[in-house]
């Protein structure tokens, strides 16, 4: 029988259920029998829910053993077990022993309808996902088809699946679908579905990975694609923390992939009226093309091909969510699947735009920050553009909606701003590098008249004027080299002229000024290695006959202003090549 007590006369109890404390814990129940199952909070918990709450495992472990199992069935405020206590702080041995000793505490629900898998499920963070893991993993071991009242059916059911695939636990997701496959189609009370959690999440699966790598720097992809290749050729490797990620992303994106599967697997036993309806009535296909989750597109398309032609949204269809969101593997997709894409393009919405009119609008903050400097920004916007026209009817380029503008008049309206960010991000651009440029061109041009080791300077030899190390092989590279960076810098002081008297119109961000761009940043590399290379042969010529090995290490420290401009500019430099030449995100 509980003695009610004032809560004041628990607080030792309390403070050594919160720090863990099992020693002072175990004399307060000696004195204290009733205190094992006494509120001791005004919340109406028990020494059990502080420790699983303050996730002291020893302490609730030791203390379960002297309760009786109905005592574990005891509940807060919110109706939450100790169970639910220590679902949520990831203390599995804890659990284990609660389970152990009243298996009927895995169904018993809080006052939110929650059983202990859902809440360890619902209150997992980036934080502690990895903790987590293995609750989820025991707790998922716990599910049997026999449970009575069962959490595994209609939007209870729903509820659960969707909040163990928004946390990320695509293993054990999966593992409730293989023995309850009707949690694949069963839909929420807001008609939220399992498959639509997954197309939100675009990070899950390789292709929103490869978004993350593609907005990396370009030094930043190499050490990622180098760790992949190591993660796959060397196993042993995969506890160094770096490579360990990159293990554990891979293995994330296998398992969205299987569950992915395993889903859409389900949907295909519909009828083909029932699958259509199916997505028809739900967001999957609209998150899809919003979040760039182009493996969910796919697989929905191979399960039922006339999803091609579905309207959601506003009457918009898949084609136009990925033009607007600027998803260009779904648009590749889509024109690459069905030669009635341009029939698509004929559709207008309620205000009478477009899809020309759709593209012509600013792209998504995520989308345009992906790309770095406003003028690449630009570029990209024009190039989603003019594929967007490639695609329309010449009868409809000219199309006006329903503000009387065409698609080219709102394209300019939308980046009106960006135009001028452009514009400043390349005169800043072409002012810093070309005082570089400049600064370059009159030393190594003063240089070429003041040669290491100075002009015999003898009137009656004819000789007279000629360098005196001009026969060393160390001399013709300074010469060499310091004529090719006058006239590499004074090519680069030129190009970054020419950007900066530029009259900046929409159409030059395509090509004009983005080759004017790499052409001065090409020839300025070049300029600073053949300087510095300059110097170096210059340097070796007046100290080569004291200091016989002073080559070596003048070569060596050479390499040090080259690198670090590399690693400062050209990243650059190869973004603009990559988006000018090298990339085509429209291939199809």
């Amino acid at each position: 029988m509980i003695i009610i007590r004032d809560l004041n006369e628990y607080l030792p109890l309390r403070k050594a259920a919160a720090e863990g404390d099992w020693g002072s814990a175990k004399k307060f129940f000696e004195a204290h029998p009733d205190a094992k199952t006494a509120t001791i909070t005004r919340y109406s918990e028990t020494a059990l829910h502080v420790a699983a709450a303050a996730t002291h495992s020893k302490f609730s472990e030791e203390l379960v053993k002297l309760l009786p199992p109905e005592a574990l069935e005891l509940r807060n405020d919110d109706g939450e077990t100790p169970l639910h206590c220590a679902a949520l702080g990831g203390i599995v041995e804890a659990a284990k022993v609660m389970v152990n000793k009243n298996p009927k505490l895995r169904q018993i629900r809080n006052k939110w309808g929650s059983i202990p898998l859902l809440s360890a499920a619902g209150y997992t963070s980036q934080s502690t996902s990895s903790v987590q893991k293995e609750m989820m993993a025991y707790l998922c071991s716990l599910v049997t088809k026999d449970d009575d009242p069962t959490p595994y059916s209609g939007t209870e059911g729903a509820r659960l699946i969707c909040t163990v695939i928004a946390a990320g636990f695509y293993d054990n997701a999966l593992s409730l679908i293989e023995l309850f496959p009707n949690l694949a189609t069963e839909k929420e009370e807001s008609n939220r579905c399992a498959l639509e959690v997954m197309a939100e999440r675009s990070s899950a699966f390789l292709s929103g990975s490869s978004q993350l790598i593609r907005s990396s720097s370009w030094l930043q992809r190499c050490i990622i694609y180098s760790l992949m290749i190591c993660v796959n050729l060397f196993p042993i490797y995969i506890s160094v923390p770096g490579i360990k990620q990159l293990h554990d992303q891979k293995l994330m994106h296998t398992q969205a992939l299987a569950l992915l599967k395993r889903i859409c697997a389900q949907v295909s036993l519909m009828s083909n009226s029932e699958i259509f309806e199916y997505f028809k009535n739900s967001n999957v296909l609209s998150e899809a093309a919003r979040a760039g989750t182009f493996e969910v597109v796919v697989e929905c398309f191979q399960i039922c091909p006339d999803l091609f032609w579905l309207t959601m949204d506003g009457h918009k269809s898949i084609l136009e969510i990925a033009v607007r969101q600027r998803r260009e593997k779904i648009f590749n997709l889509m024109c690459g699947m069905n030669v009635h894409t341009k029939k698509l393009a004929l559709r207008r919405d309620a205000q009478n735009n477009t899809i020309l009119h759709w593209v012509a609008m600013l792209a998504p903050s995520p989308q345009l920050n992906s790309v770095s400097g406003a003028a690449l920004q630009m570029q990209r916007e024009l190039q989603w553009f003019k594929e967007v026209e490639n695609i329309t009817r010449c009868v409809e380029t000219q199309a006006r909606n329903n503000a009387n503008k065409t698609g080219r008049v709102v394209f300019t309206e939308q980046h009106k701003d960006l135009v001028e960010k452009g514009e400043k991000w390349m005169k800043d651009t072409a002012n810093s590098c070309m005082l570089v440029a400049t600064l370059i061109a009159t030393v190594v041009f003063a240089a070429a008249f003041t040669v290491p080791g100075g002009n015999i300077s003898d009137s009656n030899s004819s000789n007279n004027g000629i360098p005196i190390f001009l026969n060393k092989n160390s001399f013709m590279v300074f010469a060499v080299a310091d004529a090719l960076a006058l006239f590499s810098s004074i090519t680069s002081v030129l190009m970054f002229l020419s950007i900066l008297t530029s009259r900046y119109a929409e159409e030059d961000f395509l090509k004009s000024l983005p080759e004017k761009l790499i052409i001065g940043l090409a020839t300025l590399f070049f300029s600073i290695a053949t300087m510095i290379v300059a110097f170096s042969a210059g340097l070796s010529i007046v100290l080569g006959k004291r200091l016989t090995w002073v080559a070596v290490p003048i070569g060596l420290i050479a390499c040090v202003p080259v690198t670090l401009f590399a690693l400062l500019q050209f990243p650059l430099f190869v973004e603009m090549v990559r988006s000018t030449y090298w990339l085509n995100i429209f291939h199809r």
